[in-house]
Formats: structure tokens, C-alpha cells, sequence
């Protein structure tokens, strides 16, 4: 059943025989623009409800990755001087992680614990400092990725969710090319040991 709007401050009624609801109008009724939040989002420029739980669910993983990268790869063979800083990604990624899943059953999504590809990327690398320029990366992906969504949510309350999460990642990525620059030493490269 098709939605009516009430433009002429009615009763909602439908208007009779094709005529407007207006008295005395000999015209054909058009159709609303009180029912563009029932169209497709696609035809407004905006992601519809399946791109979104899409564009949640792939960012989840990528925080899930990111957050299980830090605490089970990079954390255990980091120098002490990089651990508070990466405990602090660690928990933001979580935070993220958080807000997202939140996200994604609000739009009737499906949680999946698995993490990402770029965690087993994470894993693979056996040097402290490819693993920290990894992670550089893996922020600043998130930013482009979010940049190139932000413009397509018509969602106050996700959109603000994900402003948040896109200047907590420009943060972090300033400090995960901080922990890179002084991880150049050699020393630091195979997470501390001579």
C-alpha cells in the first residue's frame, strides 16, 4: 500500500478520481515530495540501508583487525617506550569496535567476531617497525574510507558516529607516524633485542 502525503493539511484521504485534493483543481495529483524518506536512497544521492550495514561491517572488521593487531602482534615485542601509545590505538580501535556494532544492529546487520584481512598482514610481518608503518596505513585507510562515505549518510546520529571515529583515526595516524620515526633504529626492528 502506497503512503499518501498530506500536503493539503488534510485528513491524509486520497484525493478522488485523479483530481487534486484542492477544491475546484481540474489537474492530475503529482506525487509528493513528503515521501522521499520511503524512496530509494540511491535515487536521493544517499546510501540506502544494504550500503550502509555493507560500509559498517566492513569498517568493524578493519577496527576489529586493527585492535587484535595491536594487542596480540604488536604490543608483546614492542619497546616500552612505544607500549602506552599503542595501548592507547589498541583502545580506541576498540571504542570504535564499540560504536560500530552498535551501528550495524540498529540497521538490522549481522555481528561477525571475525577480524579482518589486514590482521593476518599484521601477523606476517616480522619486523616492530613494518608492523607500525602497517598500522599507519591502516589508519590512514580508514580516514580515505570514511571521507569517501561521510558525504552519502543521511543519518544524524550514525554521521556523528562516524565524524568522531574519522578524527580519532586523523589523530592516531599522527601518532602512528610519530611511533614509526622513532622505531627506525635497528634495535627496534625486531621488537627490541639485539
Amino acid at each position: 500500500m502506497t503512503r499518501r502525503c498530506r500536503a493539503d493539511g488534510g485528513d491524509g484521504a486520497a484525493p478522488t478520481a485523479g483530481k487534486s485534493a484542492r477544491a475546484g483543481a481540474d489537474h492530475e495529483a503529482a506525487s509528493a515530495p513528503c515521501g522521499l524518506d520511503e524512496a530509494q536512497a540511491a535515487w536521493s544521492g544517499f546510501a540506502d540501508a544494504a550500503e550502509i550495514r555493507a560500509l559498517l561491517t566492513e569498517l568493524l572488521a578493519a577496527e576489529r583487525a586493527g585492535a587484535r593487531g595491536i594487542s596480540e602482534v604488536c604490543l608483546p615485542d614492542c619497546p616500552p617506550a612505544h607500549r602506552q601509545a599503542l595501548r592507547a590505538l589498541a583502545r580506541d580501535e576498540g571504542r570504535c569496535c564499540t560504536m560500530l556494532a552498535r551501528q550495524l544492529r540498529r540497521y538490522g546487520g549481522r555481528i561477525d567476531i571475525a577480524a579482518g584481512a589486514f590482521f593476518s598482514r599484521l601477523r606476517a610481518e616480522p619486523h616492530h617497525r613494518a608492523r607500525l608503518a602497517l598500522l599507519d596505513r591502516g589508519q590512514a585507510w580508514v580516514v580515505r574510507r570514511l571521507d569517501a562515505a561521510l558525504p552519502r549518510i543521511r543519518d544524524s546520529g550514525l554521521l556523528a558516529d562516524l565524524r568522531w571515529m574519522r578524527d580519532l583515526h586523523v589523530d592516531n595516524l599522527a601518532y602512528a607516524r610519530q611511533l614509526v620515526e622513532t622505531a627506525g633504529q635497528p634495535a627496534d626492528d625486531d621488537g627490541g633485542t639485539a
